[in-house]
C-alpha cells in the first residue's frame, strides 16, 4: 500500500514564512479573525501540523500558531526587522521531534538544504545535526526519517529548497511520492 502525503490548503504559505523565519522579516496575519504581528522565530512540525514559533508584539510574549489556522496571506516587512533573543532554542520549544513519535525506527536520513532554509533548519535541529557546510551556504543534515508521515511533512514544506540524499530507499521514495504528485506516475 502506498502513502499518500497530505499537503494542507495552507502549505503556500509555508515558504513564505520559511523565508521570514530565515531573515527575520516582522510578518502580519489574521488568526481566529484577529490580526496577528509577530516576529518569527522557527517553525517546526509536530503530529502532521505545522506550527509558528513566534514573538507576538501586541500580546508582548513568545506565542506558537499552528499554521493551518493562519486565516488568508501573510504580509511580510523588510528583513532584519528585529533580533532573534540570543538564548532561544527552538528545538526546546516543544518536548520532542515528531519524525520521532510512534511507530517510528531509528533510521536516518541525510538531507542537503539550501542557503535559504538552512539557518532556520539549523536552529530548528541544532548544530549537531550538521554533517557537511558548503562554500555556497548549503548545509547537509541528518534528521530522523523513521515516521516516514512527518518527515515528508517537514520535508515538502521547504518546497525544492532540501533534497533526500541517503539513505537511497528513502530518496527513491520520496522521488516516486513528488512524481506521483505531480502526476508524472500511477
Amino acid at each position: 500500500m502506498s502513502a499518500v502525503a497530505h499537503i494542507d490548503a495552507q502549505a503556500q504559505i509555508l515558504p513564505s514564512l520559511w523565508l521570514a523565519v530565515s531573515t527575520r522579516c516582522s510578518i502580519t496575519f489574521t488568526y481566529h479573525s484577529r490580526t496577528r504581528e509577530v516576529h518569527p522565530y522557527g517553525l517546526i512540525a509536530r503530529n502532521g501540523f505545522w506550527y509558528l514559533i513566534s514573538f507576538d508584539t501586541s500580546r508582548n510574549a513568545q506565542v506558537t500558531y499552528r499554521v493551518d489556522r493562519i486565516e488568508g496571506a501573510v504580509k511580510s516587512s523588510e528583513p532584519n526587522a528585529f533580533t532573534r533573543p540570543a538564548d532561544f532554542d527552538l528545538a526546546s520549544s516543544f518536548a520532542r521531534d515528531p519524525k520521532e513519535f510512534a511507530g517510528a525506527t531509528s533510521e536516518m536520513a541525510i538531507v542537503r538544504l539550501d542557503h535559504r532554509v538552512a539557518p532556520a533548519v539549523i536552529r530548528e535541529l541544532g548544530d549537531d545535526a550538521v554533517v557537511a557546510r558548503r562554500t555556497d551556504g548549503s548545509v547537509d543534515v541528518e534528521v530522523s526519517c523513521g515516521n516516514r508521515m512527518a518527515f515528508r511533512s517537514w520535508l515538502y514544506a521547504m518546497v525544492d529548497r532540501a533534497e533526500v540524499l541517503s539513505p537511497q530507499n528513502v530518496r527513491d521514495e520520496i522521488i516516486v511520492e513528488l512524481q506521483r504528485m505531480a502526476g508524472g506516475v500511477s
